[in-house]
């Protein structure tokens, strides 16, 4: 369970909904006689399943807790990760000495409410060790280094494994071709044209190409469960990403069939039969 100090306007500043109860007030953090507190849902299902956490009463350290409000889940350390119960209680009776993060929240960013911003915090204690002001967007992204970095590899190896499978497509189909020149030599000496040839030999790679998406989509919908919690907004069966992906796999194999298949146009009957 995670514990969060917070002031009375911490929920409105940040924009979490209070779904059941109420937030603090300014009275809270000062009367030692009745301390409060904000659970979370997800700490709301954990420890009353079913049930109503308002008035119930939780022991925190050496003091008694009244629950007064419940609010929503929100992502912490990364977007997309499971909700984790979570205590807020205001500053005053309880208070362990944990670091402090200010929020502000401004209509922009810039060097100057940066400087404003540190020179306010050390005049209320020059001792206090005050770093850098971060926009949340930045911050955002530091959370997302993970998963981008996941991103990056994976797509590094996507785009080796489609290099890797035009140049399979191409080889085969150009072995197919050596190996049937004769076939084909005969055919375009009965009248068969050349585009006839070149579609039918298209048509063999696209073939190829759809068995293979079909199994690659099975594979990818499996072993794409291992990376759900990497996945944000998106589920690992996701009909737009597996659609797309299929549709360039099968491009790509059209396109790798297309060379030998134009090389066949420009075959010679009469030096392939004499050959």
């Amino acid at each position: 369970m995670n514990n969060n100090f917070v002031w009375p306007n911490y929920f409105d500043l940040m924009r979490i909904p209070i779904h059941r109860g109420r937030g603090f007030v300014a009275a809270d953090g000062l009367d030692r006689a009745r301390v409060v507190a904000v659970v979370s849902e997800a700490m709301a299902r954990r420890y009353w399943p079913g049930g109503d956490p308002i008035g119930r009463t939780i022991r925190v350290r050496d003091a008694d807790v009244e629950v007064v409000g419940v609010a929503a889940d929100i992502p912490y350390n990364a977007p997309g990760e499971t909700p984790s119960p979570r205590l807020y209680l205001p500053f005053g009776p309880v208070y362990f000495p944990y670091g402090l993060s200010f929020h502000i929240r401004a209509d922009h960013f810039d060097a100057a409410l940066a400087r404003a911003v540190r020179s306010e915090l050390r005049a209320l204690d020059p001792r206090v060790q005050v770093p850098t002001p971060l926009p949340y967007n930045e911050l955002r992204m530091q959370s997302l280094y993970p998963g981008r970095v996941v991103a990056l590899v994976s797509t590094g190896f996507g785009v080796v494994a489609l290099l890797l499978a035009l140049t399979g497509i191409y080889g085969v189909m150009t072995h197919i071709l050596v190996a049937r020149r004769r076939e084909f030599a005969v055919r375009l000496a009965l009248g068969a044209t050349p585009a006839r040839l070149a579609r039918s030999v298209i048509r063999l790679g696209l073939v190829w190409g759809i068995a293979g998406t079909a199994v690659g989509v099975a594979a990818a919908i499996v072993l794409a469960q291992l990376l759900r919690g990497l996945l944000f907004g998106v589920t690992p069966s996701d009909l737009v990403s597996l659609a797309a992906s299929g549709g360039m796999l099968l491009m790509a194999s059209v396109a790798a069939a297309y060379l030998p298949a134009r090389r066949l146009t420009r075959v010679d009957p009469a030096a392939a039969l004499r050959g």
